[in-house]
C-alpha cells in the first residue's frame, strides 16, 4: 500500500491487526504524547508492528510515512502466525525474534515500569525469579 508524507499506518491505542514491511521510503515511529519526537525510523526490508500481533496486544506507539510515495506490505496476523510457526526451533530464527521482541518491548519502558511491564508480557511469564532478576 503506498503513502503520503505523515499518514499514519498505526496508531497508538488501536488493536494489532497486522504487522508492515517496508517496501520502500521510510517510517517514524513516535510516542502520541510527543509527536516531534521520533523514536525509531524503518526503512526498506524492516517490519514494524510485529510485537502488539506477537502478544495480541494493542498498539503503544505510532508509525507515520516519513515522506511521499512510501510503501509498506501488509502482513495479517495469520501471516505473522503462520511465518512463526513454520520457522525451525534449532535454526536459531526464533531466539533471533524473541530477542527483538524483546529489545523493542524494553526500549520502550523506563527503568521504573520495566519490571512491571516485563510481568505483563506473555514472553516473561514462564522466566524463573532468579533468571528475572536478572533482566
Amino acid at each position: 500500500m503506498e503513502l503520503g508524507p505523515g499518514e499514519v499506518v498505526i496508531g497508538g491505542g488501536d488493536a494489532s491487526d497486522a504487522a508492515y514491511l517496508v517496501q520502500s521510503g521510510s517510517f517514524d515511529c513516535y510516542d502520541d504524547k510527543n509527536e516531534d519526537k521520533i523514536i525509531r525510523t524503518y526503512v526498506v526490508g524492516e517490519v514494524f508492528g510485529e510485537l502488539g500481533v506477537l502478544l495480541n496486544q494493542d498498539r503503544v506507539l505510532s508509525v507515520k510515512a516519513s515522506a511521499s510515495g512510501v510503501n509498506v506490505l501488509k502482513l495479517t496476523k495469520q501471516d505473522v502466525d503462520i511465518a512463526v510457526s513454520s520457522m525451525p526451533q534449532s535454526s536459531g530464527q526464533k531466539d533471533a525474534l524473541s530477542n527483538l521482541m524483546e529489545e523493542r518491548y524494553i526500549d520502550y519502558f523506563d527503568e521504573k515500569k520495566k519490571a512491571k511491564s516485563l510481568k505483563k508480557c506473555p514472553l516473561f511469564k514462564k522466566i524463573s525469579p532468579d533468571d528475572f532478576a536478572r533482566i
